[in-house]
């Protein structure tokens, strides 16, 4: 797409629309604050970010090898 511009409005209603059906009230934010983003934060945080840095040390001594 040449202008991006005509996208903001409708995706800004979608993720309101989202938003209000997703989190109900304060409790259930928080209930999933406490039990979910612990393992999300796990995985996306620290997890991944250590694999990505495993995979360039192999491929660099792989590499430099040659």
């Amino acid at each position: 797409m040449k202008q991006q511009q005509s996208l903001i409005y409708p995706l800004a209603v979608i993720f309101i629309i989202v938003s209000w059906n997703t989190y109900t009230n304060t409790v259930y934010v928080s209930d999933i604050i406490q039990n979910v983003w612990v393992g999300y934060a796990m995985l996306h945080l620290i997890a991944i970010p250590l694999l990505v840095l495993l995979i360039g040390v192999i491929r660099k001594k792989l590499l430099g090898r040659r």
